[in-house]
């Protein structure tokens, strides 16, 4: 139970900052500055990984699993304190960085009209982009295009000044209800409770109807991928070849390390090819290195055994450091390919960035995630369903149209009749 909300917390968590905070920290319409805050989030999520591992296998082999539990136990409640520190302090900063964006945002509004790529409904007639409300009144009855309404004037307060239009005046004590003091809290839990279930029919249309829903799909399709990525079924299957308990932990620390070459790659592509089009290379890319290690588990390592060749596909049977070259190469085309995956995955997390309106960010954006782990846990149903290691191909091959798919939803996006200029 504790472990099961750990998790939950660092999911809303990595949401919040991913989606609310990087967006108004670097600009939502700056897409370099964006792909440099995505990759540095990746990079220090993926260290954590890796030193984590890496901590944990060395202190289990030294110390014990007992001793091991009862250090990462201490070291993480130790680690505790400065975690809610540094979110007290984002949650703190956080809204003078949005209304400082959306001050800058409005004042820009007001002195020239919006960019084409922002207004072509006034001229053709369709829907505006995502993230833009050309008629999002206020409360007062203003817009400033981005449907929020415009924020209060600070420059003539001062410098520390409080707005007194931000505090409510009245000669009279402010109603009080009477479940603050004292009263029962239960039924106002519930109450909450209820309002909550009654939004997720909301929050599910929200996200099917987003305009990028494509990109969510190929990156969900792509976590259906639990078979060709680093995991608990690749390590089953390299020891069921017979290899030592080195070569799973060398593939998983190989794709991290790929990871933080994804990341780099990821920035680069972005900024040279724009997000569309650095999407369809991470997806190819992805496809074609996954491909080839499909016809290579066909080829020589189908039915839980490596099977024998001969002429030129028979060096593949040869060993080298005690592993055939033909496991050699499945691994490396697996590994190779984490670097699309994690390109594609800040690619989608961008364009969810600049294209979802900043009040849709949060809910779509975890219902995203609860549907990328969903699809994990469907993988690894039908793995417990076929767990003879003969049938591990089939799984291989489920997994291959699964990124095939993902590749599919790319092209679809990209295919989509969209004003690309931001992308």
């Amino acid at each position: 139970m504790v472990v099961m909300v750990e998790r939950l917390t660092s999911a809303a968590t990595e949401v919040s900052v991913e989606r609310d905070c990087i967006p108004e920290f670097s600009g939502r319409l700056r897409q370099p500055a964006l792909a440099n805050s995505n990759m540095k989030l990746r990079r220090l999520d993926l260290a954590s990984e890796l030193v984590g591992t890496i901590g944990f296998s060395w202190t289990l082999a030294a110390f014990g699993s007992f001793r091991t539990l009862l250090a990462f136990v201490g070291l993480t409640c130790a680690a505790l304190p400065f975690q809610l520190m540094c979110i007290r302090k984002v949650s703190a900063l956080l809204p003078d960085q949005m209304l400082s964006t959306r001050a800058a945002a409005a004042s820009s509004v007001a002195r020239a009209p919006p960019p084409a790529a922002l207004t072509r409904a006034s001229s053709s007639g369709s829907a505006p982009l995502p993230g833009y409300n050309s008629r999002a009144p206020s409360a007062d009855g203003n817009s400033n295009g981005f449907g929020h309404s415009p924020p209060p004037n600070f420059a003539a307060a001062g410098n520390g000044a409080v707005n007194s239009e931000r505090i409510p005046q009245s000669s009279s004590s402010p109603r009080q209800n009477p479940e603050d003091n004292g009263g029962l809290r239960f039924p106002r839990l519930l109450r909450r409770a209820a309002g909550a279930a009654q939004q997720l029919p909301r929050v599910w249309r929200a996200y099917f109807s987003q305009p990028v829903l494509p990109a969510s799909l190929a990156l969900i399709m792509l976590y259906f991928n639990a078979v060709l990525s680093p995991g608990g079924l690749m390590t089953a299957f390299l020891s069921s070849l017979g290899l030592p308990g080195t070569a799973a932990a060398s593939f998983r620390g190989a794709c991290a390390i790929m990871g933080f070459v994804g990341t780099a790659a990821g920035r680069t592509a972005i900024a040279r090819l724009g997000l569309l089009q650095a999407g369809m290379l991470a997806t190819s890319l992805q496809a074609s290195l996954l491909f080839g290690a499909w016809v290579v588990y066909k080829s020589f390592l189908a039915g839980g055994s490596i099977q024998s060749a001969s002429g030129m596909a028979g060096m593949l049977s040869a060993s080298a450091l005690g592993v055939p070259l033909c496991v050699w190469l499945f691994c490396g085309l697996i590994v190779l390919s984490r670097i699309a995956f994690w390109t594609f995955d800040m690619v989608d997390a961008q364009i969810l960035q600049t294209a979802v309106a900043a009040k849709e960010a949060a809910s779509i954006s975890s219902t995203e995630v609860s549907l990328c782990c969903f699809s994990e846990v469907i993988m690894l149903g039908i793995a417990i369903m076929a767990d003879d290691p003969s049938t591990f191909g089939n799984l291989v091959t489920l997994s291959m149209g699964a990124v095939k798919s993902a590749l599919d939803l790319t092209i679809c996006l990209f295919d989509m009749k969209y004003d690309h200029q931001l992308w």
